[in-house]
């Protein structure tokens, strides 16, 4: 985060003496919002949440099935695999359909569910864990950028106060109302 921090101080230096319109919390929801750590936790999230849905439709929803084969272009085995015509006449197809209902299997269904919900559950506590993380970090290099800025204000008041100074002794020892040892002291002040 020292290198964010460094970055966001070039930034604002380069830009001038504006005043920065960052608040803290759109600085810390810009960085969520482009934080690959976060972006990756809440893919798998999401894909540990459709697995969940997944496997609770296939656990507990009926199934069915259709399937079919036919011989359009004419390799028959009931005709000695003799080429015929194209076509599909109703002696040459067969269709199936087939519908199951697991009603139970030794609780296989459950646990499979419970393994999917305590993965989901865990990629969702990943998720939290990465925004906080994430979070805390923006905040703590928002707050000291800011202390920074601040920290350069008063540097900076700082320093024109010991130039004022400077030029207050210097111009009462020009009338010979200070010292050069006043003149000196006040100098070493301000450089």
């Amino acid at each position: 985060m020292t290198i964010l921090a460094l970055l966001m101080l070039c930034v604002s230096a380069a830009a001038g003496p504006e005043v920065s319109t960052f608040t803290m919390s759109g600085y810390v929801s810009a960085v969520l919002d482009s934080s690959p750590e976060v972006q990756q936790a809440a893919a798998k999230f999401e894909e540990a949440r459709s697995r969940w849905k997944s496997q609770a439709a296939s656990a507990w929803m009926p199934t069915e099935g259709f399937t079919g084969s036919a011989y359009p272009y004419g390799h028959d085995p009931s005709e000695g695999y003799r080429y015929k015509t194209w076509g599909l006449n109703r002696a040459d197809m067969s269709v199936n359909t087939s519908l199951n209902l697991n009603l139970f299997n030794g609780f296989s269904d459950y646990y499979k569910v419970r393994q999917t919900v305590l993965s989901r559950d865990s990629a969702e506590q990943g998720l939290i864990t990465s925004r906080q993380t994430r979070a805390f970090e923006a905040m703590r290099a928002f707050y000291e950028q800011s202390l920074k800025g601040r920290l350069l204000d008063v540097a900076r008041q700082n320093l024109k106060a010991q130039e004022d100074y400077y030029a207050l002794t210097k111009d009462l020892y020009q009338h010979g109302m200070k010292s050069l040892s006043d003149l000196l002291k006040s100098e070493t002040d301000w450089r």
